[in-house]
């Protein structure tokens, strides 16, 4: 329950949008990290906050190594999201 009227510029609403990114990239790499220790194991499921997910299906999601753009420049690649989070950010960069 907020105790503080909510504006756009108070220091409330600064703390919650904070929060708010940092779980969703938390999320996002819990996600992966939960995928990836269940392949490792030889698991055919994992669940990640509360929801159960199978590996297989999950991994077939996961974009396919293309060759051809390994050998491009990151500027240059179709698709530059190389971690797969839904976003390309600093980390797909360090990445490639």
């Amino acid at each position: 329950m907020s105790y503080l009227k909510r504006k756009k510029s108070s220091l409330e609403s600064s703390i919650l949008s904070v929060w708010t990114e940092a779980a969703k990239k938390t999320e996002g790499n819990a996600f992966g990290m939960a995928l990836q220790s269940a392949k490792e194991k030889g698991e055919k499921t994992f669940t990640v906050a509360g929801k159960t997910y199978d590996v297989k299906k999950e991994q077939e999601k996961m974009d396919k190594v293309n060759k051809v753009a390994l050998g491009k420049k990151f500027k240059d690649r179709k698709d530059k999201d190389i971690d797969n989070d839904g976003d390309v950010d600093s980390s797909d960069k360090y990445l490639h």
